[in-house]
């Protein structure tokens, strides 16, 4: 035999240590409740799928400075500011007593998704569009008239389509706004939608800028996420091979409509009502900017202006970033 202990006094220590901590340690609570976990349909954005949102919401904020300009026919700024993860009653409770919620739907098969704005915000909003100056700061009254509510609706539904032309694997789902309430007492579907990401806009127009708060459902995200990963070509030249069975090459003898856009322009209705010929509309676009073409309507690609022979012409400068 060995003259060697076979447990040390420094491991007695230790055991009696842990000992100490196992009895003045919480005692397990009686009722826990279990929660069930798909996974064939998992809530939580991967990092890569945050990255992609983020990148997607980045876009649409640079998109609409410059689309709500020209909607507006005067100067406003978005800026998208980041994600928060709140649930939904995390999100319920930190808004404001009277918000502005326009809510759509994301996914059929989820809860829907809300575009919160800022009273102030929804009173500019509305006075530009009815061909006001955006200096007036006071906020817009606790109930939205019907005309206003239809005006912001209209408003929000462009930005939505914004989107879509943007983020095309959302063009498939074709979101509408569908009611503007304002009380969170007539939000009621919290139920629905336990887990949302809260992606946070700063609007700025005239002298007022405050934050505009859109609220998505995880679950809709995962699936527009994954139909984004599904959908996104695995070779460098995916139209040869697209086209290479019989219906196919058939197909690619049909028409697409080709846009080549210069701005587009929103202007109020007095002022369109009194237009002659000699009058000039602002565009509110520099003449060396390049075009935007479009195909079926999705942004593609930037264009110089120009000629060929007697006949106007575009030519094709870089493909416009889907990031």
């Amino acid at each position: 035999m060995t003259d060697q202990p076979l447990i040390t006094q420094n491991e007695l220590d230790v055991l009696a240590s842990s000992m100490t901590i196992a009895k003045t340690g919480p005692r397990a609570q009686a009722g826990a409740t279990v929660t069930l976990y798909d996974f064939r349909d998992a809530t939580k954005l991967s990092p890569d799928q945050i990255k992609e949102l983020a990148n997607r919401c980045t876009v649409l904020s640079k998109v609409l400075s410059r689309t709500l300009t020209a909607y507006l026919n005067a100067p406003l700024s978005v800026a998208f500011e980041g994600l928060d993860y709140p649930t939904f009653d995390q999100y319920i409770r930190g808004l404001p007593s009277n918000p502005i919620l326009l809510i759509f739907t994301l996914d059929p098969h989820s809860a829907p998704a809300v575009w919160q704005i800022d009273s102030r915000i929804a009173a500019l909003l509305i006075d530009t569009m009815l061909g006001a100056a955006p200096d007036a700061h006071d906020p817009l009254p606790h109930d939205p008239t019907p005309i206003e509510a239809a005006l912001l609706a209209r408003l929000f539904n462009e930005i939505l389509h914004t989107w879509t032309l943007t983020w095309p694997a959302l063009a498939h789902l074709s979101p509408t706004v569908t009611r503007l309430v304002s009380t969170v007492a007539a939000l009621d579907i919290s139920a629905d939608a336990p887990d949302i990401v809260h992606a946070i806009y700063r609007f700025e127009i005239g002298d007022y800028s405050a934050q505009t708060n859109l609220a998505l459902p995880e679950i809709s995200l995962q699936r527009l996420l994954r139909r984004l990963q599904r959908d996104t070509p695995n070779t460098a030249d995916p139209l040869r091979i697209s086209l290479s069975g019989p219906v196919s090459k058939h197909a690619a003898g049909s028409s697409i409509p080709i846009v080549a856009q210069i701005a587009r322009l929103r202007l109020p209705l007095r002022t369109i009502s009194n237009i002659k010929p000699g009058d000039l509309l602002p565009l509110h676009q520099h003449p060396a900017h390049p075009l935007i073409i479009t195909i079926a309507g999705t942004p593609t690609f930037y264009a110089q202006p120009g000629h060929q022979l007697s006949h106007l012409a575009a030519r094709i400068t870089t493909p416009i970033p889907t990031q």
